[in-house]
């Protein structure tokens, strides 16, 4: 098995934030089991003997618990094939390399890329697949005529977005999404006021999420702490030249 990364970004992720101690410790140990494909078999059970052999009280329950929250916070994918349950870590790519020329598990079933407009040209990701699950409000293909409205919409949110990274994960998180338009109002309004936020305009952004790990989290949903108004340096006080000689005094700033 290959050596894993896990970035320092982890401590200030919001992803990450919003799992307790557990599922953090789950999503850790997954990272380092996941095939170099950065998937995983998905029954609880497999899991919990593969990622946690000595924890003997540990339940299923807790498992399952901890999976499904790691999937409400786009951090994981789950999927089947075959009648199976398998996940997906959908920003694998970002983080980790591929070696192997086959993953050890199936490959999610394809939802042919909605932003191509080449129909007899599907690239798949070798890390990151459409999957169709239950995190998708959409799991049909959009039909043809349907693509241009999903690029416009896509460009849209792209051009709003002020971190422009891993286009192409953004581009699949979204027609994994596919969202109309009142979906698109509300997610372009959250966006424009997640700009003005305490965490998006801390250190020059560098708190902004992935675009794809903010669509993923349904980041459009949270609620913003507005970034606290900048307060003018005061004033020096003023300070009092004497002149003896003449007993004249003048007022100058220090």
């Amino acid at each position: 098995m290959p050596n894993r990364i896990i970035k320092e970004s982890i401590c200030t992720s919001d992803s990450i934030d919003q799992l307790g101690w557990f599922e953090e410790v789950l999503f850790y140990r997954l990272i380092v089991n996941c095939d170099d494909f950065g998937r995983f078999d998905g029954r609880a059970a497999v899991v919990k003997n593969r990622l946690f052999p000595l924890k003997e009280n540990l339940t299923l329950k807790n498992v399952e618990s901890a999976i499904n929250k790691l999937a409400r916070v786009g951090l994981v994918v789950p999927y089947e094939s075959g009648g199976k349950p398998f996940l997906s870590l959908p920003t694998w790519n970002e983080h980790q390399s591929v070696r192997a020329k086959r993953s050890r598990y199936p490959e999610p079933e394809i939802i042919c890329n909605q932003l191509q407009s080449d129909d007899s040209k599907c690239p798949r990701n070798p890390i990151q697949s459409e999957s169709e699950s239950e995190s998708n409000p959409n799991p049909n293909p959009a039909k043809a005529d349907d693509r241009a409205a999903m690029k416009e919409r896509f460009d849209r949110f792209w051009k709003a977005y002020p971190r422009k990274t891993a286009k192409q994960d953004a581009a699949k998180a979204f027609a994994r999404l596919n969202p109309d338009e009142a979906l698109m109002t509300v997610i372009l309004g959250a966006v424009e006021k997640q700009k003005q936020s305490d965490q998006w305009t801390r250190d020059g952004g560098q708190y902004i999420p992935h675009p794809a790990t903010w669509l993923n989290g349904r980041r459009w949903e949270d609620e913003t702490v507005a970034a606290k108004p900048k307060q003018n340096a005061p004033k020096p006080p003023a300070r009092l030249i004497g002149r003896n000689t003449s007993k004249q005094w003048s007022v100058t700033s220090i």
